[in-house]
């Protein structure tokens, strides 16, 4: 489940609510730089 809207830039992670699971936006940027450089 993806948040919902825009959110703004100051908002770094964020917790779903369907899954509990934690999002990082800073963390999924390096992972998907990583896998785009590859």
């Amino acid at each position: 489940v993806q948040p919902e809207g825009q959110w703004s830039l100051k908002i770094r992670e964020w917790r779903c609510v369907g899954c509990n699971s934690h999002h990082d936006r800073d963390v999924n940027a390096s992972i998907n730089l990583s896998r785009w450089v590859k």
